[in-house]
């Protein structure tokens, strides 16, 4: 068994990416939810994968006790039309797979991140791709 674990473990990494998000409120207990979202990944667009926002309220995978934020995943494929980075303050951008060009960046390839102040830059690739869009209308003071 352990050798089989290690043969599928050395064809398949597992990555992890975090970001802590402050909830809008003191003293919320603690929670854990999952959700299958594969489905609306085949889209090729943005997904709301975790959100607080009222307008990602029967969207999102899993909702997040701040209204300000929310946690986008869209996995590209070569030849879609372009994903549009949302239009927030704060905006963070991260490639979990492949490679990408962000509009009046250039190339962003695999574990690259980018923080822009504003959105509707629009993302291309001409493989496939993972992205991660955190879209954020507050900072950690607001």
């Amino acid at each position: 068994m352990a050798a089989r674990v290690r043969t599928v473990a050395a064809r398949r990494r597992a990555r992890r990416s975090g970001l802590w998000v402050l909830p809008d409120e003191a003293g919320i207990t603690p929670s854990y939810e999952q959700l299958e979202i594969d489905h609306e990944l085949l889209s090729g667009g943005l997904v709301p994968v975790a959100s607080g926002m009222p307008q990602h309220a029967d969207h999102a995978a899993i909702r997040i006790k701040n209204q300000y934020a929310t946690m986008h995943v869209a996995r590209m494929a070569a030849g879609q039309p372009p994903v549009v980075v949302p239009d927030a303050p704060f905006v963070h951008v991260y490639v979990a797979r492949g490679e990408v060009d962000l509009e009046g960046t250039g190339r962003l390839r695999e574990g690259d991140a980018v923080r822009l102040r504003g959105g509707g830059r629009r993302l291309t690739t001409d493989s496939a791709a993972e992205v991660i869009v955190w879209e954020m209308h507050a900072t950690i003071a607001q």
